[in-house]
């Protein structure tokens, strides 16, 4: 293990907006997930920073943050420390969401889940 945790990859991931087509694929996919990741979705948006609220966590370090990369539906999710670095299956009581991916809000998934329900 790397004593020194590289954090500076985090004032870039949270800044600006993503590109158009990719909030257009990212509102697809959400819309997509099934009912018991949407949920969580909501609490943790996609490609969120999150910390640990354990000593124990492999990932993300403490005193450092990692990000979401994978959701799985037995309420776990995959963390990476960083893009491109260490990984690790993660429960999500485990967690706290820190900051949005590009502005990708927790309000914003929401409104996405809102307009794929189908009308009555």
């Amino acid at each position: 293990m790397n004593l020194i945790i590289d954090q500076t990859w985090v004032k870039e991931w949270m800044q600006g907006v993503p590109p158009p087509h990719e909030v257009q694929q990212m509102r697809a996919w959400i819309g997509s997930m099934p009912k018991e990741i949407q949920e969580v979705l909501e609490k943790f948006p996609p490609r969120c920073l999150v910390k640990s609220r354990t000593l124990s966590a492999k990932v993300p370090f403490i005193f450092s943050v990692g990000y979401i990369d994978t959701y799985h539906t037995d309420g776990t999710v995959t963390v990476l420390q960083s893009p491109g670095g260490e990984a690790a299956i993660v429960k999500l009581e485990d967690l706290s969401f820190v900051a949005p991916w590009k502005g990708l809000s927790k309000e914003q998934v929401k409104s996405f889940l809102r307009r794929a329900q189908p009308s009555p």
